[in-house]
This record gives structure tokens, C-alpha cells and sequence, in this order.
């Protein structure tokens, strides 16, 4: 493909905002189990999840916390199966 042609692949549907952002509730609270450089390691007993911290909304939790929400992008939520209102 010449570089002056836009790859389908990143097209995008007009509906696709990026910027907007959800609360997911958990079900059960959820263990920050480990904060690196980039991420954010939650868990409960059956699920494990990682969030990049440029992505969480406000100040990411530190490790040791129970948490029962964070406010990411919705897009990012959609992708872990994540459940918000």
C-alpha cells in the first residue's frame, strides 16, 4: 500500500468518542494487587485485571486499597468486559 493511502483498518465509526468516560462498578471490591510505571494490577478472587494509568480518570489507587469503582474510557471498559452504568 503507497503511503498516501489512509489504512481501512483505522477508520473509525463517527459514533467511536474516545474521550468519553464510565464508572465500572465491581461486583465485589476489587484488590489493587500490584501499581507499576505503567499499570495498575486489580484482582478478587476469580479476576484479575490490568488498567494502564493514563487511562484511569483522576488519581489512580495505590497499591494495598479495596476499590468497588474507577472511572476509565468507556472504550477501555467495553474492551476488559468491564460492567458500568
Amino acid at each position: 500500500m503507497p503511503l498516501s493511502e489512509w489504512p481501512t483498518s483505522w477508520d473509525r465509526d463517527d459514533d467511536d468518542d474516545r474521550s468519553e468516560t464510565v464508572t465500572v462498578t465491581f461486583e465485589t471490591e476489587m484488590f489493587v494487587a500490584v501499581v507499576t510505571d505503567k499499570a495498575v494490577g486489580l484482582k478478587d478472587r476469580d479476576v484479575e485485571v490490568w488498567l494502564p494509568l493514563s487511562q484511569i480518570v483522576g488519581q489512580p489507587p495505590t497499591r494495598g486499597d479495596w476499590i468497588d469503582t474507577i472511572e476509565i474510557p468507556k472504550w477501555l471498559a467495553d474492551s476488559k468486559d468491564l460492567e458500568y452504568d
